[in-house]
Order: C-alpha cells, then structure tokens, then sequence
C-alpha cells in the first residue's frame, strides 16, 4: 500500500500539476499584496495630503508646534555694491523679478540706474515672506528710494539723513 500512496504521489503528472497549483497561489498572494500596497500607499498619500492642507487638525496643530509662529516684522539689509555688480544683478539677488527691475529703471529715470559704480551704498526693506518691498540706493550724497506697491514702483528722496 504505502508503494502505491509513493507512485500517486510522485507520478511526473501528478507533480507538475501540484508545482502549477503552488506557483499559482504563491503568484496571486504576491500581485494581491501587491495590489494591496499600492492601494495603501495611495490612500495614505491622499491622507497626508489632505491633512497637510487642513489648517486644523492633529497634524497640523504638532507642525504649527515645531514651526515659528510668524511675526510681522520687516528685514533690513544693507551693504555696498561689488566690483563688477549692476543694478540688476543686486535686484535680481534680492528676489525682484525682472520685471519688477525694468519698472524700476524707467521709473527712476532720470536717474540712470544702470551705471551704478562700485562700494555705492543700499538698504532693502524685506517683508517677514522674504520679498524685497523697498530698496534704497544712496546716489550722489543722498538716499533715492525705490518702493514696489501693487505692481507699481514709487521713487522718492527717503527720509534719512546723510549720517545715517
């Protein structure tokens, strides 16, 4: 008897078949698994994206806890122009686009912002965002200020005193 369970058991049939059926299990557990992760993967991706976006929730109270609270102060920079350094490259550097430059070269005209020279002091006024709101150029012994409202550009004498 255990000679006729053996050859039942290893008949060359009989075992390709249990070989298709076991490859076939093992496959199908794998795309499901498969399928399953991806479909995980997804549905967290829109939860956080959802809850990234949601200004109120536990997430994103324990995000506001480890960032600053902002401030509305203004950044003042100043410094002196290199050797080499134009208008446009220092506007550029401040974050102004080039637009913005070009409105602010025929605003000053006559003023020819273009051929600044070299160590020719400024200040900026950055909001708390990091955005350049006024740029002062001390041009001949006084301060000329360039301030960007709304799209448009302001030039005036600022306010500030030779010794300052």
């Amino acid at each position: 008897m255990p000679e006729k369970i053996d050859r039942i058991l290893v008949s060359p049939a009989r075992s390709v078949q249990v070989r298709r059926i076991v490859v076939a299990v093992i496959g199908g557990m794998l795309v499901l698994g498969m399928l399953l992760y991806i479909v995980a993967g997804l549905g967290r991706l829109d939860y956080l994206s959802r809850i990234l976006s949601d200004p109120v929730g536990a997430v994103s109270i324990a995000r506001l806890a480890r960032e600053p609270i902002p401030v509305d102060v203004s950044y003042d920079l100043s410094g002196t122009l290199a050797p080499g350094q134009t208008f446009y490259s220092l506007s550029r550097g401040l974050g102004l686009t080039a637009g913005e430059v070009n409105a602010a070269v025929q605003a000053a005209k006559p003023i020819d912002l273009t051929r600044l020279a070299a160590g020719m002091p400024y200040r900026a006024t950055m909001e708390p965002s990091g955005r350049v709101n006024r740029l002062e150029l001390r041009i001949g012994g006084t301060w000329v200020s360039l301030a960007w409202e709304g799209g448009r550009v302001a030039v005036s004498e600022a306010a500030r005193k030779e010794g300052e």
